[in-house]
């Protein structure tokens, strides 16, 4: 039976020291924006009765921090799924980030060391608990652990600090619905890229080699890929700077030949199209 509390009491609190993976929900306002869950390993720390903390690493992508930003709301599921008592803990409440450069001291020894210490720590998020619920999980599985994965503690190694803090600025600024996100609370000369949409995609910008910046594509199908490379998007490096025109980076990805040829079959499909509206 689910049980609704207004602090964590000390079962929670040892429940939670326990579990290795937990999710963190958050939304934005925009009923037509996206909802984001993102998996989580722990431990979460618990700061207080009301309080709970973890640290964010960068990822590709940005969406809790756009959210919080925007409306401080995030849910927090916790559930056992290794041998012991079933049990599933929600923790309901506003959250604010907090930069490695401002968090308070003792907030960051409440988090392990490992996050803390990594060139790719973005932040901490502090969620001040408003509601605690618990209920029974009683269909959830029995999972064995294995490991813990390294492969993201890894790659933020191999980059260094200066080249995470790039890789924030370039694929951190906003979310994918166009939220200003975690990259746009520091510093740095990397330009700040914004998504846009093309048939109906959120398209985030990639780095190309030589080539400068330019979106990936949507999986749909190769006419529409083509007529997104031709259709008219700019690169928006910031509020205020904008860059070259889409145009440019598939010319420039291409080259003359492959951008002549791409115009080509373009121009052939079109015919193609336009004959058989005909008929």
């Amino acid at each position: 039976m689910g049980l609704a509390f207004e602090a964590l009491e000390p079962k929670h609190v040892e429940f939670i020291a326990r579990q290795r993976l937990y999710f963190v929900g958050s939304a934005p306002l925009d009923a037509a924006h996206h909802i984001n869950v993102s998996p989580r390993s722990g431990p979460l720390a618990v700061v207080d009765s009301r309080t709970v903390a973890f640290g964010d690493l960068a990822g590709s992508g940005a969406e809790t921090a756009a959210h919080v930003l925007q409306n401080g709301r995030m849910t927090i599921m916790l559930c056992n799924i290794e041998e012991g008592p079933p049990c599933i803990l929600r923790l309901y409440g506003c959250a604010r980030i907090a930069l490695p450069a401002e968090a308070p001291a003792a907030l960051l020894a409440a988090l392990p060391s490992a996050i803390t210490s990594d060139p790719g720590f973005r932040c901490v998020y502090v969620l001040h608990l408003e509601r605690v619920q618990s209920s029974c999980g009683y269909s959830l599985p029995v999972l064995s652990f294995v490991r813990d994965r390294t492969i993201l503690f890894e790659k933020a190694a191999q980059a260094g600090v200066d080249g995470m803090r790039t890789y924030v600025r370039t694929k951190n600024a906003y979310s994918i619905d166009g939220l200003p996100s975690i990259a746009q609370l520091g510093d740095g000369d990397a330009p700040l890229l914004r998504p846009v949409r093309v048939h109906g995609e959120t398209l985030k910008p990639t780095l190309v080699p030589k080539a400068g910046f330019t979106y990936s594509e949507p999986a749909t199908s190769l006419f529409d890929r083509l007529r997104a490379r031709l259709c008219r998007v700019r690169l928006e490096r910031g509020p205020g700077r904008r860059g070259a025109h889409a145009a440019g980076a598939w010319h420039g990805e291409l080259g003359p030949h492959g951008a002549f040829v791409l115009g080509a079959i373009v121009g052939a499909t079109s015919v193609v199209a336009a004959l058989r509206l005909r008929k």
